[in-house]
């Protein structure tokens, strides 16, 4: 899944207002600089930009492994750019150290396969893009980009229904690295008629069913008890051990009408990691 179209666009009028000789070039010092970091991921991976604002802050949420592609915009308060070169340094931000470069490079140079650098990261991290200032504009560093990293968690995808009391829910989570290892825990949400991920986010908001351990990808099965005139709303957490890594949540319901069925109907969300 392709996205940060905002940040294509911004480039692209930026660019072209240059070309057409309509960008102004003001003085550097009555001048400030501002810094858009964005990134693209492919699905199920997601980023999360706001399309009307290219240097608003940006969010990832990826599975471990995922991959993603930097792009990045600097120009003046009013817009202009100037196609000179333009010279990046992407920052790693550690709570318990200072950044730590992770890539440079430069755009609207000679070398155009290093515009939008590959980072890969290892656990949930914040970025910082620093544009590192050129003849034109001086330096100057972008809001931060929160990329949260957890194992990727898959229930049913479809609605089904059958006869009895009771259903079982498989449910398979990837580990790829025991460092992510962790619980996958069943939960059943107290707020039965909220539609929100936050109404089942906090330790308060639910109770645990279930546990598995899991230090390697495996597929469980959970057995729900559903009795007649009932009805559920349950989620499937994997919790990595680490704070390093966030928790990955999928959402379900689980009804027994008048009629005898009971009916297992997935929770659609924008994001399998729960907080949208």
């Amino acid at each position: 899944m392709r996205l940060g179209h905002s940040f294509r666009a911004a480039v692209t009028a930026g660019a072209a207002t240059a070309l057409l000789g309509l960008a102004l070039a003001l003085p550097s010092a009555a001048s400030a600089t501002r810094v858009g970091l964005g990134a693209e991921t492919q699905e199920p991976s997601r980023c999360f930009s706001d399309q009307q604002n290219a240097y608003a802050s940006t969010s990832c949420q990826l599975f471990y492994g995922a991959p993603l592609r930097i792009i990045s915009l600097a120009s003046r308060d009013e817009g202009g750019v100037r196609l000179e070169p333009q010279p990046f340094t992407l920052f790693g931000l550690r709570r318990d150290g200072a950044p730590t470069p992770v890539a440079s490079f430069t755009v609207f140079d000679e070398n155009d396969a290093d515009d939008n650098p590959l980072v890969v990261p290892a656990h949930s991290t914040d970025y910082e893009l620093r544009f590192n200032g050129n003849t034109d504009m001086p330096p100057g560093t972008s809001a931060t980009m929160v990329v949260d990293v957890g194992a990727r968690l898959t229930i049913p995808p479809d609605a089904a229904s059958g006869e009895g009391t009771g259903l079982r829910v498989p449910t398979t989570v990837v580990v790829p690295e025991r460092a992510l290892r962790g619980r996958i825990e069943l939960r059943r949400c107290h707020r039965t008629k909220a539609t929100s991920a936050r109404s089942c986010a906090k330790g308060r908001d639910y109770t645990v069913l279930a546990r598995r351990s899991a230090d390697r990808s495996r597929r469980v099965s959970f057995k729900i008890a559903a009795p007649p005139r009932s009805m559920g709303r349950y989620e499937i957490a994997f919790r990595p051990e680490s704070k390093r890594f966030a928790t990955t949540r999928q959402a379900f319901e689980v009804i027994n009408g008048f009629d005898g069925l009971i009916s297992y109907r997935p929770t659609v969300r924008s994001s399998p990691f729960g907080n949208r």
